[in-house]
């Protein structure tokens, strides 16, 4: 069995898009880099961040 995965980065280096065989992941971020909004596929996942970035969900 063959897996592969992809990443995409923003022209800062961040982490913005993965993909492999099961799932697709794409964050958005905000102009100071915090992710924001973040898919699975194409389900969005409601998050909340705190101001230093750390998930609270």
């Amino acid at each position: 069995m063959k897996t592969w995965e992809t990443f995409c980065y923003d022209k800062n280096g961040s982490l913005i898009e993965t993909e492999n065989e099961h799932v697709k992941v794409k964050l958005e971020r905000d102009q100071s880099g915090q992710v924001i909004k973040e898919w699975h596929n194409d389900y969005f996942i409601a998050s909340s961040y705190d101001e230093i970035g750390n998930r609270s969900q």
